[in-house]
């Protein structure tokens, strides 16, 4: 079928700043594979909403998004101990770090992460990841809960992008 498209200038300069918010956020985010999906199809209804209809949702996250440089700042700030330590049962062994991994059923110390480093493993189930998506993951909170109360924590000023 061969169709013809007219275009309202207003309508795609808003689309496009839609979907230059939402690549910030995939971005900022990390997603995991299994989430991609989810969010190219999102992006998609965004730049490609049905025709002759009004984008009317509201964003269900909030948009506000941190500078590169303040996420950058709050990432060498995070002490990666003291964070997981918080949360789970830790054994210290010359500064190596063994617990119990939250993120799958076992009874084994099988995630590790070591003083001074800023991500941490899981030898089982493969789960990885930094502070940030620690508190995503255990916490069940989104990206911007999780900065702001690391933010918190380590006495970080985030400074948010400028639309």
């Amino acid at each position: 079928m061969n169709e013809s498209y007219t275009f309202d200038a207003d309508k795609v300069e808003k689309a496009l700043l839609y979907l230059v918010k939402a690549l910030d956020i995939i971005v900022q985010m990390r997603p995991r594979k299994e989430d991609q999906k989810d969010i190219m199809g999102l992006i998609k209804a965004i730049v490609c909403p049905a025709q002759g209809q009004e984008d009317t949702r509201k964003s269900p996250r909030p948009t506000k998004l941190f500078t590169k440089e303040s996420l950058e700042e709050l990432r060498t700030k995070i002490h990666l101990p003291s964070v997981l330590c918080a949360y789970l049962d830790t054994v210290n062994v010359s500064g190596s770090y063994f617990a119990v991994c939250p993120f799958h059923e076992g009874t084994s110390p099988s995630l590790r992460f070591n003083e001074g480093s800023s991500t941490y493993s899981c030898t089982d189930c493969k789960a990885h990841g930094d502070a940030i998506i620690f508190l995503m993951t255990n916490l069940k909170i989104s990206f911007w809960e999780a900065v702001e109360t690391l933010a918190k924590q380590f006495d970080v000023q985030m400074q948010s992008v400028v639309h």
